[in-house]
């Protein structure tokens, strides 16, 4: 707790350009596979799984869908988020929006680890898309961290 009020009251270290630009494109990749996703969703369209023989199986599974929505398109919209979260960092120096991707990173990174296990372990077939996202969603924890590691060390 003492750590993160350091982090909110003490000046920050400048974000560096490699991170700005690793978070957003990695952002842009989640988007993009997400949109891909929820596109094959809402048109019916098969989706050319050429990695593992288990996407369909994945994406027909009570837990493609949420509340009647289909969780590609929450993935578009978090991924959305991430990015103009960082763009409004960046080109304006707005703290929280970087803290609220932080915050973001580290939940959909749990819940990736839930996808994956419900995919190994219940529907028992694997989605190369949702793989995909999955390791979006680490990277940009893994980014986060790397970013928090950094702010502590200057202090």
């Amino acid at each position: 707790m003492k750590n993160l009020k350091n982090l909110l009251s003490k000046p920050w270290q400048p974000t560096p350009s490699w991170f700005v630009l690793a978070w957003s494109l990695v952002s842009l990749v989640g988007f993009l596979d997400a949109t891909y996703l929820t596109i094959q969703h809402y048109t019916g369209g098969n989706v050319n799984c050429n990695l593992f023989s288990g996407c369909e199986k994945v994406l027909a599974s009570p837990y493609a869908i949420i509340w009647g929505v289909p969780l590609a398109l929450v993935g578009v919209a978090f991924y959305l988020l991430m990015l103009l979260l960082m763009v409004l960092h960046w080109e304006h120096g707005v703290r929280w929006a970087l803290l609220l991707g932080i915050l973001g990173s580290v939940g959909a990174w749990v819940f990736s680890l839930v996808m994956i296990y419900l995919q190994l372990m219940v529907i028992e077939s694997l989605c190369q898309y949702c793989l995909l996202s999955a390791l979006t969603a680490t990277t940009l924890f893994i980014l986060s961290l790397v970013w928090l590691r950094r702010q502590t060390v200057a202090e």
